[in-house]
């Protein structure tokens, strides 16, 4: 009797210690962290949806104001360029029903990687 009293209260001990942890509040950093990584990917999925769309004038706005609010540079700009131009290319496949000539998805998504590159370099040292 006196063992499963032990064993009992060591278990609701272990069950009370974890619901605990599980309940206790994300430290503010890690919150301020993905608050900044939503709203980045909202941003950018815009930003995707404009250029996978070839809408330009909206397109090269979107993306001038990303690259200057959030600094891009270096590996960072050329990493974001990367991704915004594969996802904008699978989001034109996805659109086109069946798949394209690969040599002109490939020509297109050059293309683009090409003008954010440019509107980038732009967007970060403007000439007066």
């Amino acid at each position: 009797m006196r063992i499963h009293f032990i064993l009992l209260t060591f278990v609701l001990f272990l069950v009370t210690d974890v619901s605990m942890a599980i309940e206790a509040p994300m430290p503010e950093r890690l919150v301020a962290d993905l608050d900044k990584s939503k709203a980045a990917a909202t941003g950018l999925s815009e930003i995707v949806d404009l250029c996978a769309k070839e809408q330009e004038e909206k397109f090269q706005k979107k993306w001038r104001t990303y690259v200057t609010q959030n600094g891009l540079k270096g590996a960072e700009l050329e990493d974001t360029i990367d991704w915004v131009s594969s996802e904008a290319a699978l989001q034109r496949e996805s659109h086109k029903g069946t798949n394209g000539d690969k040599k002109a998805d490939e020509a297109w998504k050059a293309k683009r990687k090409k003008l954010m590159a440019e509107l980038a370099r732009k967007a970060m040292n403007p000439v007066y």
